[in-house]
Protein backbone atom coordinates (compact mmCIF):
# COMPACT_ATOMS: atom_id res chain seq x y z
CA UNK A 1 0.00 0.00 0.00
CA UNK A 2 1.83 2.82 -1.19
CA UNK A 3 0.62 5.31 2.13
CA UNK A 4 2.39 2.73 4.13
CA UNK A 5 5.75 2.85 1.93
CA UNK A 6 5.39 6.97 2.67
CA UNK A 7 5.89 5.91 6.23
CA UNK A 8 1.99 6.00 7.35
CA UNK A 9 0.53 3.78 9.71
CA UNK A 10 -2.36 1.92 8.27
CA UNK A 11 -4.85 -0.19 9.66
CA UNK A 12 -8.16 -0.99 7.64
CA UNK A 13 -11.89 -2.05 9.23
CA UNK A 14 -13.87 -3.86 6.97
CA UNK A 15 -17.16 -5.91 6.94
CA UNK A 16 -16.30 -9.75 7.59
CA UNK A 17 -17.06 -10.85 3.82
CA UNK A 18 -15.15 -13.53 1.30
CA UNK A 19 -14.57 -10.89 -1.04
CA UNK A 20 -13.15 -8.54 1.38
CA UNK A 21 -10.87 -11.06 2.38
CA UNK A 22 -9.81 -11.51 -1.08
CA UNK A 23 -9.59 -7.72 -2.08
CA UNK A 24 -7.31 -7.35 0.89
CA UNK A 25 -4.79 -10.85 -0.15
CA UNK A 26 -4.91 -9.08 -3.42
CA UNK A 27 -3.50 -5.26 -2.23
CA UNK A 28 -2.38 -5.50 1.28
CA UNK A 29 1.41 -6.52 2.71
CA UNK A 30 1.03 -8.39 6.05
CA UNK A 31 2.31 -4.90 7.18
CA UNK A 32 -0.78 -3.49 7.04
CA UNK A 33 -3.37 -4.53 10.06
CA UNK A 34 -7.01 -5.56 8.66
CA UNK A 35 -9.75 -5.35 11.08
CA UNK A 36 -12.86 -6.85 10.21
CA UNK A 37 -16.66 -6.97 11.67
CA UNK A 38 -19.58 -8.61 11.43
CA UNK A 39 -21.75 -5.88 13.07
CA UNK A 40 -21.56 -2.17 12.68
CA UNK A 41 -21.70 -1.42 16.65
CA UNK A 42 -18.53 -2.84 17.05
CA UNK A 43 -16.17 -0.34 14.97
CA UNK A 44 -16.34 2.05 17.09
CA UNK A 45 -14.38 -0.23 19.71
CA UNK A 46 -11.92 -1.56 17.18
CA UNK A 47 -11.41 2.15 16.35
CA UNK A 48 -10.72 2.93 20.00
CA UNK A 49 -8.45 -0.18 20.01
CA UNK A 50 -6.21 1.86 16.98
CA UNK A 51 -6.17 5.32 18.39
CA UNK A 52 -5.78 6.89 14.97
CA UNK A 53 -4.76 10.21 13.76
CA UNK A 54 -6.77 10.36 10.93
CA UNK A 55 -10.06 8.44 9.96
CA UNK A 56 -10.24 7.91 6.36
CA UNK A 57 -14.32 6.87 5.02
CA UNK A 58 -15.58 5.22 2.24
CA UNK A 59 -19.32 6.27 1.50
CA UNK A 60 -20.15 7.75 4.47
CA UNK A 61 -23.30 6.60 5.81
CA UNK A 62 -25.93 8.59 8.16
CA UNK A 63 -25.10 5.63 10.57
CA UNK A 64 -21.62 6.42 11.12
CA UNK A 65 -22.22 9.35 13.24
CA UNK A 66 -23.16 6.36 15.93
CA UNK A 67 -20.91 4.07 15.09
CA UNK A 68 -17.35 6.22 14.77
CA UNK A 69 -17.48 8.16 17.15
CA UNK A 70 -13.45 8.49 18.12
CA UNK A 71 -12.69 12.29 18.00
CA UNK A 72 -9.56 12.71 15.48
CA UNK A 73 -9.66 14.28 12.30
CA UNK A 74 -12.02 12.82 9.48
CA UNK A 75 -11.85 12.77 5.57
CA UNK A 76 -14.69 11.99 3.91
CA UNK A 77 -14.49 10.30 0.25
CA UNK A 78 -17.48 10.45 -2.47
CA UNK A 79 -16.74 8.54 -5.58
CA UNK A 80 -20.36 8.82 -6.21
CA UNK A 81 -23.24 11.46 -5.93
CA UNK A 82 -26.02 9.03 -5.14
CA UNK A 83 -28.17 12.24 -4.02
CA UNK A 84 -28.44 13.16 -7.96
CA UNK A 85 -29.13 9.97 -9.49
CA UNK A 86 -32.14 10.38 -11.55
CA UNK A 87 -33.65 7.13 -11.35
CA UNK A 88 -33.24 6.90 -7.63
CA UNK A 89 -36.78 7.87 -5.91
CA UNK A 90 -37.43 11.21 -3.78
CA UNK A 91 -36.70 9.07 -0.60
CA UNK A 92 -33.66 7.15 -1.39
CA UNK A 93 -31.97 10.97 -2.62
CA UNK A 94 -33.52 12.41 0.27
CA UNK A 95 -31.45 10.07 2.66
CA UNK A 96 -28.63 10.88 0.17
CA UNK A 97 -29.05 14.45 0.53
CA UNK A 98 -29.02 14.02 4.58
CA UNK A 99 -25.54 12.15 4.33
CA UNK A 100 -24.20 15.26 1.89
CA UNK A 101 -25.04 17.72 4.57
CA UNK A 102 -23.76 14.85 7.64
CA UNK A 103 -20.42 14.92 6.28
CA UNK A 104 -19.70 18.79 5.32
CA UNK A 105 -20.36 18.81 9.40
CA UNK A 106 -18.80 15.20 10.68
CA UNK A 107 -16.08 15.97 8.80
CA UNK A 108 -12.67 17.75 8.72
CA UNK A 109 -11.95 17.59 4.91
CA UNK A 110 -13.53 15.96 1.89
CA UNK A 111 -12.18 13.94 -0.99
CA UNK A 112 -14.00 14.16 -4.42
CA UNK A 113 -13.34 11.04 -6.94
CA UNK A 114 -14.38 13.40 -9.76
CA UNK A 115 -14.61 17.31 -10.69
CA UNK A 116 -18.14 17.07 -10.96
CA UNK A 117 -18.21 16.05 -7.13
CA UNK A 118 -15.63 18.53 -6.26
CA UNK A 119 -18.05 21.43 -7.84
CA UNK A 120 -20.78 20.13 -5.97
CA UNK A 121 -19.55 20.48 -2.49
CA UNK A 122 -17.50 23.63 -3.31
CA UNK A 123 -21.00 25.30 -3.53
CA UNK A 124 -22.01 24.23 0.13
CA UNK A 125 -19.31 24.01 1.94
CA UNK A 126 -15.92 25.97 2.86
CA UNK A 127 -14.30 22.09 4.01
CA UNK A 128 -10.88 21.38 2.25
CA UNK A 129 -11.89 19.60 -0.95
CA UNK A 130 -9.42 17.43 -2.57
CA UNK A 131 -9.26 16.25 -5.95
CA UNK A 132 -8.40 12.72 -6.45
CA UNK A 133 -9.57 10.42 -9.24
CA UNK A 134 -9.22 6.94 -8.97
CA UNK A 135 -5.85 5.10 -9.84
CA UNK A 136 -4.29 1.87 -10.88
CA UNK A 137 -2.45 -0.43 -8.97
CA UNK A 138 0.90 -1.37 -10.82
CA UNK A 139 0.68 -4.96 -9.08
CA UNK A 140 -2.46 -5.46 -11.08
CA UNK A 141 -2.39 -3.56 -14.38
CA UNK A 142 0.65 -4.31 -16.42
CA UNK A 143 2.14 -5.54 -19.70
CA UNK A 144 2.63 -9.09 -19.89
CA UNK A 145 4.56 -10.67 -22.18
CA UNK A 146 3.21 -12.50 -24.93
CA UNK A 147 5.12 -15.98 -23.94
CA UNK A 148 3.64 -15.64 -20.00
CA UNK A 149 -0.37 -15.18 -21.76
CA UNK A 150 -2.15 -17.35 -20.46
CA UNK A 151 -2.72 -20.19 -23.36
CA UNK A 152 -6.68 -19.41 -23.25
CA UNK A 153 -6.16 -15.84 -23.85
CA UNK A 154 -3.01 -15.25 -26.05
CA UNK A 155 -5.28 -17.37 -28.64
CA UNK A 156 -7.74 -14.31 -29.28
CA UNK A 157 -4.64 -12.57 -30.43
CA UNK A 158 -5.59 -13.68 -34.05
CA UNK A 159 -8.12 -10.39 -34.36
CA UNK A 160 -7.95 -7.06 -33.58
CA UNK A 161 -9.22 -6.44 -29.75
CA UNK A 162 -11.31 -3.99 -28.55
CA UNK A 163 -11.64 -4.60 -24.66
CA UNK A 164 -14.02 -3.71 -22.17
CA UNK A 165 -13.96 -4.14 -18.31
CA UNK A 166 -16.68 -3.64 -16.27
CA UNK A 167 -20.07 -4.29 -14.87
CA UNK A 168 -22.09 -5.75 -17.25
CA UNK A 169 -25.37 -3.34 -17.06
CA UNK A 170 -27.32 -1.33 -19.70
CA UNK A 171 -26.69 1.79 -17.91
CA UNK A 172 -23.07 1.43 -18.48
CA UNK A 173 -23.06 1.29 -22.16
CA UNK A 174 -22.82 -2.05 -22.89
CA UNK A 175 -25.77 -2.19 -25.59
CA UNK A 176 -23.77 0.73 -27.06
CA UNK A 177 -21.32 -1.36 -27.74
CA UNK A 178 -23.14 -4.47 -28.94
CA UNK A 179 -24.87 -2.28 -31.92
CA UNK A 180 -21.45 -0.79 -32.58
CA UNK A 181 -19.82 -4.28 -33.09
CA UNK A 182 -23.17 -5.22 -35.24
CA UNK A 183 -22.47 -2.23 -37.81
CA UNK A 184 -18.68 -2.79 -37.80
CA UNK A 185 -19.47 -6.40 -38.75
CA UNK A 186 -21.00 -5.75 -41.64
CA UNK A 187 -17.82 -4.44 -43.17
CA UNK A 188 -14.78 -6.06 -41.38
CA UNK A 189 -14.36 -9.31 -40.04
CA UNK A 190 -10.91 -9.17 -38.50
CA UNK A 191 -11.91 -7.35 -35.40
CA UNK A 192 -13.57 -9.16 -31.76
CA UNK A 193 -14.88 -7.15 -28.69
CA UNK A 194 -13.72 -8.92 -25.09
CA UNK A 195 -16.20 -8.05 -22.54
CA UNK A 196 -14.83 -8.58 -19.44
CA UNK A 197 -17.24 -8.59 -16.41
CA UNK A 198 -20.92 -9.76 -14.90
CA UNK A 199 -23.95 -8.06 -14.30
CA UNK A 200 -27.69 -8.04 -13.99
CA UNK A 201 -27.57 -7.92 -17.76
CA UNK A 202 -24.84 -10.39 -18.46
CA UNK A 203 -27.90 -13.17 -19.68
CA UNK A 204 -29.21 -10.46 -22.47
CA UNK A 205 -26.05 -9.59 -23.94
CA UNK A 206 -25.34 -13.28 -24.41
CA UNK A 207 -28.67 -13.26 -25.93
CA UNK A 208 -28.04 -9.84 -28.16
CA UNK A 209 -24.89 -12.09 -29.58
CA UNK A 210 -27.09 -14.80 -30.63
CA UNK A 211 -29.58 -13.63 -32.11
CA UNK A 212 -27.31 -11.40 -34.27
CA UNK A 213 -24.85 -13.97 -35.43
CA UNK A 214 -21.80 -12.54 -33.65
CA UNK A 215 -20.30 -15.05 -31.76
CA UNK A 216 -16.99 -14.45 -34.18
CA UNK A 217 -17.10 -10.82 -32.92
CA UNK A 218 -17.43 -10.78 -29.03
CA UNK A 219 -16.53 -12.81 -26.66
CA UNK A 220 -18.08 -12.29 -22.93
CA UNK A 221 -15.95 -14.25 -20.27
CA UNK A 222 -17.71 -13.16 -17.90
CA UNK A 223 -16.19 -12.29 -13.99
CA UNK A 224 -12.70 -12.08 -14.91
CA UNK A 225 -10.46 -12.95 -11.74
CA UNK A 226 -7.70 -9.58 -11.04
CA UNK A 227 -4.19 -12.08 -11.49
CA UNK A 228 -6.10 -12.36 -15.32
CA UNK A 229 -6.51 -8.72 -15.80
CA UNK A 230 -3.27 -8.06 -17.47
CA UNK A 231 -3.45 -11.23 -19.70
CA UNK A 232 -6.63 -9.95 -21.30
CA UNK A 233 -5.25 -6.48 -21.53
CA UNK A 234 -1.86 -7.08 -22.99
CA UNK A 235 -3.53 -8.12 -26.20
CA UNK A 236 -5.89 -5.53 -26.11
CA UNK A 237 -5.18 -3.15 -29.73
CA UNK A 238 -8.09 -0.61 -28.00
CA UNK A 239 -9.88 -0.22 -25.27
CA UNK A 240 -13.78 0.83 -24.85
CA UNK A 241 -14.87 2.58 -21.80
CA UNK A 242 -18.75 3.90 -22.51
CA UNK A 243 -20.36 7.27 -20.69
CA UNK A 244 -23.75 8.54 -20.84
CA UNK A 245 -24.69 12.44 -20.39
CA UNK A 246 -26.13 12.15 -16.50
CA UNK A 247 -25.59 13.17 -13.58
CA UNK A 248 -24.68 9.73 -12.23
CA UNK A 249 -21.80 9.32 -14.94
CA UNK A 250 -20.87 13.00 -14.63
CA UNK A 251 -20.68 12.40 -10.91
CA UNK A 252 -18.40 8.87 -11.05
CA UNK A 253 -15.15 8.11 -11.92
CA UNK A 254 -14.68 5.43 -13.99
CA UNK A 255 -11.79 3.43 -12.37
CA UNK A 256 -11.27 0.77 -15.18
CA UNK A 257 -10.83 4.08 -17.29
CA UNK A 258 -6.92 4.58 -15.45
CA UNK A 259 -6.13 0.64 -15.71
CA UNK A 260 -6.09 0.91 -18.94
CA UNK A 261 -3.40 3.64 -19.53
CA UNK A 262 -0.53 1.20 -18.80
CA UNK A 263 -0.75 -0.30 -22.13
CA UNK A 264 -1.03 2.83 -24.02
CA UNK A 265 -3.46 2.24 -26.63
CA UNK A 266 -6.27 3.88 -27.79
CA UNK A 267 -9.13 4.18 -25.54
CA UNK A 268 -12.77 5.09 -26.93
CA UNK A 269 -15.47 7.13 -25.19
CA UNK A 270 -17.00 10.38 -24.99
CA UNK A 271 -16.04 14.12 -23.54
CA UNK A 272 -17.58 13.94 -20.25
CA UNK A 273 -16.19 13.73 -17.01
CA UNK A 274 -12.99 12.01 -15.68
CA UNK A 275 -12.39 10.37 -19.09
CA UNK A 276 -12.38 13.65 -21.22
CA UNK A 277 -10.08 15.45 -18.06
CA UNK A 278 -7.67 12.29 -18.02
CA UNK A 279 -7.36 11.78 -21.77
CA UNK A 280 -8.00 14.92 -23.06
CA UNK A 281 -6.58 15.40 -26.80
CA UNK A 282 -5.13 11.84 -26.60
CA UNK A 283 -8.91 9.84 -26.51
CA UNK A 284 -11.20 8.65 -29.26
CA UNK A 285 -14.43 10.49 -28.64
CA UNK A 286 -17.78 9.85 -29.96
CA UNK A 287 -21.37 11.43 -28.85
CA UNK A 288 -22.86 9.49 -25.92
CA UNK A 289 -25.21 6.34 -26.35
CA UNK A 290 -24.70 7.59 -30.61
CA UNK A 291 -23.50 3.15 -31.68
CA UNK A 292 -22.71 4.46 -35.04
CA UNK A 293 -20.24 6.91 -34.22
CA UNK A 294 -18.89 4.59 -31.69
CA UNK A 295 -18.51 2.25 -34.91
CA UNK A 296 -16.79 4.96 -36.65
CA UNK A 297 -14.19 5.44 -33.67
CA UNK A 298 -13.34 1.54 -33.65
CA UNK A 299 -13.11 1.92 -37.45
CA UNK A 300 -10.42 4.17 -37.00
CA UNK A 301 -8.09 1.60 -34.89
CA UNK A 302 -9.09 -1.10 -37.50
CA UNK A 303 -7.52 1.09 -40.27
CA UNK A 304 -4.96 1.55 -38.19
CA UNK A 305 -4.96 5.80 -38.20
CA UNK A 306 -5.00 5.51 -34.28
CA UNK A 307 -2.47 3.08 -32.52
CA UNK A 308 -1.52 4.16 -29.31
CA UNK A 309 -1.74 7.57 -26.38
CA UNK A 310 0.65 9.59 -25.00
CA UNK A 311 -0.45 10.02 -21.36
CA UNK A 312 2.42 9.24 -18.93
CA UNK A 313 0.50 6.54 -16.99
CA UNK A 314 2.69 6.86 -13.42
CA UNK A 315 0.58 9.88 -12.45
CA UNK A 316 -2.31 7.62 -12.73
CA UNK A 317 -0.94 5.09 -10.37
CA UNK A 318 -1.65 4.23 -6.19
CA UNK A 319 1.53 6.52 -5.68
CA UNK A 320 1.24 9.46 -7.28
CA UNK A 321 -2.40 9.67 -5.46
CA UNK A 322 -1.02 8.70 -2.07
CA UNK A 323 1.49 11.72 -2.23
CA UNK A 324 -1.01 14.23 -3.31
CA UNK A 325 -3.10 12.91 -0.19
CA UNK A 326 -0.59 13.17 1.79
CA UNK A 327 0.36 16.57 0.70
CA UNK A 328 -3.14 17.88 1.00
CA UNK A 329 -4.12 16.15 4.25
CA UNK A 330 -1.22 17.47 5.93
CA UNK A 331 -2.55 21.10 5.97
CA UNK A 332 -5.75 19.76 7.47
CA UNK A 333 -6.23 21.39 11.04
Amino acid sequence: MPLHKLGWDISIIMLDTPENHKQIDLSCSTAIRVYYYTHAYQINNIVRSIKPYIIYINSLLFSDIFYIRYKCKKIVEYCELYSEYEDYSFIKRLKHKFSNYFAIFYSSGLVSASLYIKNFFDEKTKLPILYLPYAYNPTVTYIKHKEDIKSNIIKYEDKINFIYLGTIVRYYGIFTILKAVLILSRKYNNFRVIVCGQGKDYSNILKYIEENNLKDFIVAPGFVEENDIPDYFSIADAFLSPIFDTTRDKARCPSKLYMYLPYEKPIITCKIGEPYQTLGAEGLYYEPDNSEQLALKMEEVLLGEKTTININADNHNWMARAIEFEKWVKTIK
